[in-house]
């Protein structure tokens, strides 16, 4: 059934913007406990990459939506499209070969044939080279937008086995942000598994 204009659709089937690798930020702010910046911009790269506004230790903005797919460009996944070339692609190749190729096909993988960073910084090839630079620049484009959603930044946070390992992928996105000033720069390892040790603990504690 096709719902009638004005209806409230997208709200009733639960088409809304979540957000994903919220255990990974959540960690993030823990870590620096009483010295956590006040506008925290947050990247979290790995095969699948994302970033987050953190204002005040809560999160106003992040990159992802609905799904994972949106926002930066990934491992596999194509990070931001347009909606009508989803269309055209679902049309043409189905939506099974659709949602294939922009989850597991598309990306990094896409641009260079492979989706492990370590390898593309260490090719010396076109592809590779135009995949991290694409990479950077996107984070760093979805950056800017983030920053506009704090009213500024004080630091910046990396976290992630590409935010973690690679300092060329973030030097290269510093290089792009250097117009919001010398910011702070700080690499947190991903312990996501801590921070569900974290909520449990705070839900039992609750309930006592």
């Amino acid at each position: 059934m096709i719902p009638a204009a004005g209806t409230r659709f997208q709200h009733d089937a639960g088409i809304r913007r979540y957000g994903f690798h919220g255990l990974s930020y959540a960690n993030m702010v823990a870590a620096f406990a009483d010295t956590l910046p006040t506008r925290l911009l947050a990247l979290h790269l790995g095969n699948g990459a994302s970033l987050c506004a953190i204002k005040d230790g809560k999160s106003i903005a992040t990159s992802m939506g609905y799904s994972p797919l949106s926002g930066l460009t990934m491992g596999t996944r194509s990070g931001d499209i347009d909606g009508a070339a989803v269309l055209r692609l679902s049309k043409a190749l189905g939506e099974d070969e659709t949602d294939r190729m922009l989850n597991r096909n598309s990306g990094l993988k896409a641009l260079a044939g492979d989706n492990n960073m370590k390898t593309l910084l260490e090719r010396e090839d076109a592809a590779a080279s135009f995949a991290v630079d694409h990479f950077c620049y996107w984070a760093a484009r979805h950056a800017g937008s983030a920053i506009v959603a704090m009213g500024g930044v004080d630091a910046v946070a990396f976290t992630g086995g590409i935010g973690e390992n690679a300092a060329p992928v973030r030097t290269r996105i510093m290089d792009h942000l250097a117009c919001f000033g010398d910011l702070p720069v700080h690499v947190i390892a991903a312990d996501e598994e801590k921070q569900i040790a974290r909520d449990a603990l705070s839900l039992m504690a609750a309930g006592q």
